[in-house]
């Protein structure tokens, strides 16, 4: 299943450093008007920050659950829900 375009954003920014709108637009293959709309989605609440240049990177609480739930096994949830 191909990932959706937040999810793809937001992979971009899991290292944790500061990076350009173009660089992201670049990295995730989405056009421009699109990944401003996710920005700014993700800045409103909170997921990101913003510099005064505009670079972004996550937050450190969201890099934190991210990094957790990266490190999380699916499959007893997964075989729960599918049982």
């Amino acid at each position: 299943m191909e990932k959706q375009a937040i999810d793809k954003i937001l992979d971009t920014l899991k290292n944790g450093r500061y990076h350009t709108l173009e660089e992201i637009t670049q990295k995730t293959g989405i056009k421009q008007p699109k990944t401003r709309l996710l920005i700014a989605f993700l800045q409103k609440y909170q997921f990101i920050q913003v510099n005064k240049n505009g670079n972004i990177k996550l937050n450190a609480s969201i890099k934190q659950f991210l990094d957790e739930l990266d490190k999380t096994d699916p499959k007893p949830f997964y075989e729960e829900i599918t049982a």
